[in-house]
């Protein structure tokens, strides 16, 4: 078969198998597009086969009936990579590769920001208590400032800004992890809705990208700026207080650059969707599209986890184009009078199928309409000859004929040609008379002068491995 074959049928719990659409013949993968909710909401919702296009669905488990090599794909079509890792797991064959890890970033917002934000501003109240004494001093002199509030103001409402901006991301991070609104109908999620990857990613958009914000594109060159500023005015305090704050507020605002970027790597560039293939081999293969949160305690119970979606692909039987069968035949003719020895002497009346001898022989056939839950049944046509059996010669019999075949298990067909059958009576012999045996002769078809006569022919196959096949004639002229 050319083609690809593909049957879809729904697989729903105390619902029998329902076939949904007609087999395509020319596609190949077949596509599934999926759909990844709120807890026990996932589910398939549209599948294409071919050119017929897509057909929607609603369901958590698909059954395919597609040929042996096929890929099928399953394609999340609101993926928050960010939040969950999605694999594809087949009991067969080997399992797809591991989808990136963005796990770093968990640490970096829920440990890493938030410690040393705090050790810093400990740290810092602590320098400025110390200093507050040189501090009442500078205030009383308003028009000049100590290296420690230059320090102080210098790095101050920058970074309340950066950290603002990360605040907001964070927030719209965890709005992100619960679906959008399913629109079935439109083969789409509902946009502008404050939930999905999509939201997040454009939270991240429109965050200022003036210097020291959140999408300044040179945010490590201005930090470093601070730094250089920071420590040219300490170098003129002589206690040191001024340089150990630049170092603290310089090592938060490091940590927040870290932040910055571990968002804008793992959301700034996650795609929105999710998609892998497994080739589905021989026989029964069942794949499982599993999400899996990446920070359980935070993330859990926004979206289904484990078996998303669950595909059973049976592959279609696997049959070659041509085939040489091997089989077994014998004749019955009719209206064709057959000689016999009885008591002795030859008669003319017996029925020539009570003489006759099975004959092992070939057919060459071919199946080019294939049919069934999974193309175990074909339909074609084929030349099938005589070699070897009875007192007949090799290629004695010839027919032309069709054969419906199950799997190679039976083959049940029939087909008209010509085939050998008595014709009259040669070397002396006659009806009632014994035979007049002797040089060389020494049984009936010696004596018998054969005719090829039309013949239909009726076959059958029972087994492949022994290649048994009964088959039954009826001549006619």
């Amino acid at each position: 078969m050319n083609g690809l074959s593909i049957c879809m049928r729904l697989a729903v719990p105390a619902v029998s198998t329902l076939v949904l659409a007609a087999c395509a013949t020319t596609f190949t993968p077949a596509e599934i597009t999926v759909y990844h909710g709120a807890p026990n909401n996932s589910q398939a919702v549209a599948y294409e086969l071919g050119t017929q296009g897509r057909h929607l669905s609603s369901q958590h488990q698909l059954e395919l009936q597609v040929p042996e090599g096929t890929r099928v794909c399953l394609s999340v079509l609101n993926a928050h990579t960010p939040g969950f890792t999605y694999s594809l797991a087949a009991t067969v064959d080997s399992a797809p590769p591991t989808p990136p890890d963005f796990s770093n970033l968990i640490g970096l917002l829920t440990a890493v920001i938030p410690g040393a934000s705090a050790d810093a501003t400990n740290r810092a109240v602590e320098l400025i208590a110390r200093s507050a004494p040189a501090a009442a001093r500078v205030r009383a002199a308003p028009e000049r400032l100590s290296p420690v509030d230059s320090v102080m103001k210098l790095y101050r409402e920058p970074l309340q800004w950066l950290d603002q901006d990360i605040g907001t991301v964070k927030a719209a991070m965890r709005l992100s992890l619960s679906p959008e609104t399913l629109l079935p109908m439109e083969l789409r999620t509902a946009s502008g809705e404050n939930r999905g990857l999509a939201y997040a990613q454009q939270v991240i958009r429109e965050r200022d990208a003036s210097a020291g914000r959140f999408n300044d594109p040179n945010l490590a060159a201005t930090i470093a700026g601070w730094k250089q500023a920071a420590d040219a005015v300490a170098a003129t305090d002589p206690t040191g207080t001024a340089s150990e704050m630049a170092g603290v507020y310089h090592q938060r605002a490091t940590a927040l650059l870290a932040g910055r970027n571990a968002i804008l790597d793992a959301y700034g560039k996650a795609p929105l969707t999710w998609r892998d293939c497994h080739a589905v081999t021989n026989g029964r293969t069942t794949l499982n599209l599993r999400a899996q949160a990446r920070a359980k305690d935070d993330f859990n119970g926004q979206r289904d986890t484990g078996n998303v979606v669950q595909v059973i692909a049976t592959s279609n039987y696997r049959r070659n184009v041509v085939e040489m069968v091997p089989l077994a035949f014998v004749a019955f003719p009719r209206n064709v009078t057959g000689f016999g020895i009885v008591n002795d002497t030859v008669r003319e009346d017996v029925k020539y199928a009570d003489n006759a001898a099975f004959r092992v022989g070939m057919m060459l056939t071919t199946s080019p309409l294939r049919f069934g839950p999974t193309n175990e049944w074909s339909f074609g046509p084929g030349i099938g000859t005589g070699v070897i059996g009875g007192d007949k010669k090799a290629l004695s019999d010839f027919f032309l004929g069709g054969l419906v075949s199950w799997r190679d298990w039976l083959r049940l067909g029939g087909g008209y040609g010509v085939s050998l059958a008595p014709s009259r009576l040669i070397n002396g012999a006659a009806v009632g008379k014994p035979l007049p045996l002797g040089q060389g002769r020494e049984k009936l078809t010696d004596f018998i002068d054969n005719r090829r006569v039309g013949t239909w022919f009726l076959t059958f196959t029972v087994t492949s491995q022994l290649a048994i096949t009964a088959t039954f004639a009826a001549l006619s002229f």
